[in-house]
């Protein structure tokens, strides 16, 4: 019978082979690195275990980690899922009202499209790994300069990810003064 020092020892993915130096490098967390290297050289699944991150920040998640067509898509989803949602509710209930549209959205959006959102999240963000992994091999980078560049190409961006979330909140109440008026 394994302790479960044991079976957390096994999961650890020791930094010794270079894919895994190298997801340690673009992504800068220990906890990619054991994820990412059970699939190195096997074609990425779309689920890659749950993000509990993208699915609490959604939008925000994807542009901290610099995917940012990740980002717009989730961003675009999170009004359009909802509003095709108000709309069959509208056409299939005709005692539809404005009261239902905040709640109803808020179901839509985190009991729908959120999981969703965190299931594929580390799968898209494994394909970009990959990718940038890709590009420094086809320029033959080693040593320090594949770390800076796998560095700068990947890890994250905290200040487009506040900026979103300032734009964010600025908009939301801009919206709900105009509505007052």
């Amino acid at each position: 019978m394994e302790t479960s020092a044991e079976v957390q020892q096994q999961e650890v993915v020791p930094v010794t082979d270079p894919f895994s130096q190298d997801v340690r490098d673009i992504t800068d967390d220990d906890s990619y690195v054991n994820r990412f290297a059970r699939l190195d050289g096997r074609e990425p699944p779309v689920y890659v275990g749950f993000n509990w991150w993208a699915f609490v920040f959604g939008p925000l998640w994807f542009v901290y980690r610099k995917l940012y067509i990740s980002a717009l898509v989730v961003w675009l989803l999170g009004f359009v899922v909802p509003f095709i949602a108000l709309v069959i509710i509208a056409i299939v209930d005709q005692t539809f009202s404005e009261s239902m549209v905040t709640p109803a959205s808020y179901l839509v959006l985190f009991g729908v499209l959120r999981p969703v959102v965190g299931a594929v999240a580390n799968g898209l963000y494994l394909r970009k790994v990959r990718n940038i992994i890709a590009s420094a091999d086809s320029v033959s980078l080693v040593g320090s300069q594949r770390s800076d560049f796998l560095k700068k190409r990947g890890g994250m961006n905290e200040g487009a990810a506040i900026a979103v979330m300032i734009i964010s909140l600025v908009i939301s109440f801009a919206s709900r003064a105009l509505n007052m008026v």
